[in-house]
């Protein structure tokens, strides 16, 4: 039968003990590939080379003794079964070197005694080494099962928000139809109505300013019933290349920013081109940059930071107003909500609906969100005032929406 090779690492200084120590392993069926260190840097640099199945230390030798040795070889985090072999020691320092964490202490005047503990201490560490593998292997088949869990739990959480949805637009969708029809009639009336009686009043009336009103405002509703119903019936996307430059140009125009905001259009490459509806994509900007010029007010700044990654698009709409409360953030994309006191609440939840046709996300993000190289374009477009002084050196910063458009 071949003998058993054993890796051992002997801490001792004298010569004639290390070869009585390998002539027992060899008498005992072992084959010791052995490496004989008696200073610490050798020690250390002998645990660093190898993995060893055992080590064996003398207690006392002239550099260094069995206490340090020991708790380099624990600083070291290693396993192997350390067993003190020494005959000049008391039973006082055995005491204090297995409660330091020696596996097992050897006079050398009862050399019988070494075999039986090597053995033993071998069976125990193999022991340690299997428990621990196992214990690795279960944490492992644990992480596995947590993230099949999640997986799975959002794969359902995503089907039930999915069918939610559809169904909620499916009601919504029967709803509009009917208030529709029943609105639409009226407001037909009204704006015959009106033109009638434009035709039966004077030119110089002053009555043709309110016949205007009336006018205009059957058009808001008219709008609002449209959008709806665009809405409700999901129209898939007609996507295709889109020039954004040219789109945005027409959004602000359409706008008609007061003087004192100032609009930032920051993108690369130049024109930008995308993929998507034109048409649904303008109603999305128009939506999110007509709110940003509201929530600034009489002075301040709009920002649209575009930028293209490998698979997706990126446009980001900044403001410096007040910013979205945390506690209204979860309500703003749902139908009807709104916080102006003539808003519809339709707005974003109909650009909401539009980018996710487009298999995109619409979300408001946070500030921390914001890339240092955004931070530092946000801050060149806002550090001078109209007047041409530099503003506060602070960044205030309002809502912070975030459009990501697929390829």
């Amino acid at each position: 039968m071949a003998d058993k090779t054993l890796s051992i690492l002997i801490i001792e200084d004298n010569e004639d003990d290390a070869q009585l120590l390998l002539r027992l392993l060899r008498q005992s069926g072992y084959d010791p590939v052995y490496t004989q260190v008696w200073t610490e840097a050798a020690l250390r640099e002998a645990l660093n080379r190898s993995v060893w199945d055992l080590i064996v230390c003398d207690f006392y030798m002239p550099q260094f003794s069995g206490i340090d040795a020991l708790k380099i070889v624990q600083s070291m985090q290693v396993d192997s079964p350390f067993i003190v072999l020494s005959g000049v020691v008391g039973e006082e320092k055995a005491v204090e070197m297995m409660l330091a964490g020696a596996h097992d202490y050897v006079m050398k005047d009862n050399m019988s005694r070494l075999i039986p503990a090597i053995r033993r201490e071998l069976s125990e560490a193999q022991s340690r080494h299997d428990k621990k593998r196992a214990e690795q292997e279960l944490e492992k088949y644990r992480n596995h099962l947590e993230d099949l869990v999640h997986e799975r739990t959002t794969e359902l959480q995503n089907v039930q928000s999915e069918l939610l949805r559809k169904e909620r637009m499916a009601l919504l969708g029967q709803l509009v139809a009917t208030v529709s029809h029943e609105i639409c009639n009226p407001l037909g009336v009204i704006r015959n109505a009106a033109f009638l009686l434009s035709r039966k009043l004077d030119d110089n009336s002053e009555c043709h300013e309110y016949l205007k009103i009336i006018e205009r405002e059957v058009d808001a509703a008219n709008r609002i019933i449209s959008n709806l119903s665009e809405t409700t019936r999901a129209k898939p996307p007609n996507r295709q290349h889109t020039n954004l430059d040219t789109l945005v140009d027409e959004i602000i125009n359409g706008i008609k920013l007061p003087e004192s905001v100032r609009f930032h259009y920051q993108r690369n490459p130049r024109p930008f081109m995308l993929n998507a509806d034109r048409m649904q994509l303008k109603q999305v900007l128009s939506n999110i940059l007509t709110n940003a010029v509201q929530a600034v007010g009489e002075k301040g700044h709009v920002l649209l930071l575009v930028s293209s990654q490998h698979k997706s698009d990126t446009l980001k709409i900044i403001d410096t107003g007040p910013g979205i409360p945390e506690n209204i953030r979860k309500n703003i994309f749902e139908p009807l909500f709104t916080t102006k006191a003539k808003g519809t609440g339709l707005g974003l939840w109909i650009s909401k609906e539009i980018v996710y046709r487009h298999k995109g996300s619409l979300k408001v993000i946070n500030h921390s969100d914001l890339t240092q190289k955004e931070l530092q374009i946000i801050r060149q477009a806002i550090s001078t005032g109209d007047n041409g002084n530099a503003l506060s050196s602070s960044l205030e910063i309002g809502a912070c929406f975030e459009i990501i458009l697929p390829h």
